[in-house]
């Protein structure tokens, strides 16, 4: 009886024994200061990234604030040169006179006058006489044409545009045409003049 107590004791032994080594019953016990060690390593590696340190720059690179952008076709340098040399003045003083139109022969009774600035648009006016009377005394010129009509007298009609100054750029600068009763062109002329200047038209009907 006795024997038989002791051979189980043996057995229920083993059999603990036994089951403690089996490969799927083994279980790792970690104690506080081991947990510690390893939230601090974990907490180091989380750290160890640096963004200062890394190739990648997530910033974009900022460019300095400017009204005009900087391309090829802002880079080069276009130089103004001024017309008042001694060429323009020369052009000028060779404008100090007056200047004849021409003589028209023409049967008309009347004819149309047409006259504009046909250079810069710049306020040039001038004096329109017949036969030395004013008939006009101011013409603004512009880019549309002034228009008026004039009767003529048997003989010669001489017709006189003043110029009253230069504009913002001298000289006083026109285009002139002259139309018949039938509205046929029968002169189709230009003047440069300084201030004060006249241009002359001889009509002879």
């Amino acid at each position: 009886m006795r024997f038989s107590l002791v051979f189980l004791m043996i057995i229920f032994s083993l059999g603990i024994s036994a089951q403690s080594e089996l490969p799927g019953n083994k279980s790792v016990v970690i104690d506080n200061k081991e947990k510690a060690k390893v939230n601090i390593k974990k907490n180091e590696a989380d750290l160890s990234f640096n963004p200062k340190a890394s190739s990648f720059n997530l910033t974009p690179e900022k460019k300095p604030f400017s009204m005009i952008e900087e391309d090829k076709w802002t880079k080069p340098k276009v130089t103004i040169t001024q017309p008042f040399g001694e060429k323009h003045a020369q052009a000028m003083s060779n404008l100090k006179r007056d200047q004849y139109l021409g003589n028209i022969k023409t049967s008309s009774g009347k004819v149309t006058i047409m006259c504009r600035d046909h250079e810069y648009v710049d306020g040039d006016k001038v004096r329109l006489y017949l036969n030395d009377d004013i008939i006009q005394p101011t013409v603004y010129l512009s880019h549309s044409y002034y228009v008026t009509t004039i009767e003529l007298q048997p003989g010669q009609n001489r017709l006189d545009f003043q110029a009253l100054n230069q504009g913002s750029s001298g000289p006083n600068t026109a285009e002139l045409k002259v139309y018949d009763a039938d509205g046929n062109l029968i002169s189709s002329n230009q003047w440069n003049l300084l201030s004060g200047y006249k241009a002359t038209l001889i009509l002879t009907k």
